[in-house]
């Protein structure tokens, strides 16, 4: 009955995990570069897990939290700094602190001249940050920027050996936690100017997923009650017996 107890407890947890989860993607449907992010069950509780020091059932490596790097539509904005990735890959961007990864392409140009991301991060190029000149900009699909018909730089565009080893910094960035990620140039990628990737979530299939994720709950919980119904009668038994 305990065990019992302990497996409608986890089954529980592991809903109220996959609906943050599911309510996030479903916040973000409309950010361009997001990609959702998924609950996998990685063990279940078996009879062979036996009773942790702290008196509960064993759920280590229960739950794992990946994100989907599945790329998304491309949306046209004629916007001469919007550029999209068609293909693996991430646009490289640091704050001279840490180097980001993103697919957000929503570029813009600081005071300087500088490019860099809406969050004010410099978007890197084979040589180091970009400064453009003013003028005409035109962004080749292999990432080749030009003003006025002069190359001024290259936007980096890498691919990582693990993205699943990279953690979310934000929506759209991702970091390597430990900062040993391994770059490699993307081959085969197309640079897009004018158009920005949008995110990778179906609303609608979120939205199956919360009703889903609300069932299992329910179910759990009714499970956890007869659990408790039964726990109390036994104890109630034994008290009668004695």
């Amino acid at each position: 009955m305990i065990k019992g107890i302990q497996s409608a407890k986890a089954a529980m947890i592991a809903q109220v995990t996959r609906q943050d989860i599911t309510a996030n993607n479903l916040a973000n449907a409309q950010t361009t570069g997001f990609k959702r992010d998924r609950l996998f069950q990685t063990d279940l509780i078996t009879a062979q897990s036996g009773i942790e020091e702290n008196g509960e059932l064993g759920l280590r490596g229960l739950q794992k939290t990946a994100t989907d790097f599945a790329a998304g539509g491309l949306n046209p904005t004629s916007g001469p700094l919007d550029v999209a990735l068609q293909g693996d890959g991430f646009f490289v961007v640091s704050d001279d602190q840490e180097t980001c990864y993103t697919r957000n392409g929503h570029f813009q140009l600081s005071a300087e001249g500088k490019l860099i991301t809406a969050q004010g991060y410099a978007v890197q190029g084979d040589g180091g940050e970009i400064l453009l000149p003013p003028g005409n900009v035109v962004i080749g699909s292999n990432g080749e920027i030009a003003v006025d018909g002069r190359t001024v730089g290259k936007l980096k565009v890498v691919t990582v050996d693990e993205p699943d080893a990279l953690a979310k910094a934000d929506a759209t960035m991702f970091v390597s936690p430990n900062g040993d990620a391994q770059e490699r140039e993307a081959i085969g990628t197309t640079v897009h100017q004018g158009f920005l990737e949008a995110s990778n979530v179906d609303a609608m299939r979120e939205m199956v997923e919360m009703i889903a994720i609300m069932r299992n709950y329910q179910i759990s919980a009714k499970s956890l009650q007869a659990e408790d119904e039964t726990l109390q009668k036994t104890v109630t038994e034994i008290g009668r017996v004695g």
